[in-house]
């Protein structure tokens, strides 16, 4: 399982429009990385600069937030916080912030 603490948001940007799996109880589902986005400047305390990620799914798919596994081929499993933030006519929108 790969260190979240230790990940940058450059770690994601050659990943974006690649899939990553996402498992959460028996539920599995590809999961594309569509955007990493910079979210403002690190705190003092902080090993890096707060970034997102935006992931695009299936049309119809609504599930809790909450921890999931994320696993891609080069990254890795990461256990990460996810969110649903929206729903469009192309899909469902996720969305994973690293402080």
């Amino acid at each position: 399982m790969t260190s979240l603490d230790s990940l940058q948001s450059s770690d994601f940007n050659a990943h974006v429009g690649q899939p990553f799996m996402l498992k959460v109880g028996e539920t599995e589902l590809a999961l594309t990385l569509h955007e990493v986005k910079l979210l403002g400047h690190r705190r003092a305390e902080a090993s890096r600069d707060p970034f997102s990620l935006e992931f695009h799914g299936p049309a119809g798919i609504r599930l809790p937030q909450g921890i999931v596994a994320l696993q891609h081929p080069t990254l890795g499993t990461l256990e990460v916080f996810i969110t649903q933030v929206g729903l469009n006519t192309g899909g469902s929108v996720f969305e994973v912030i690293f402080t």
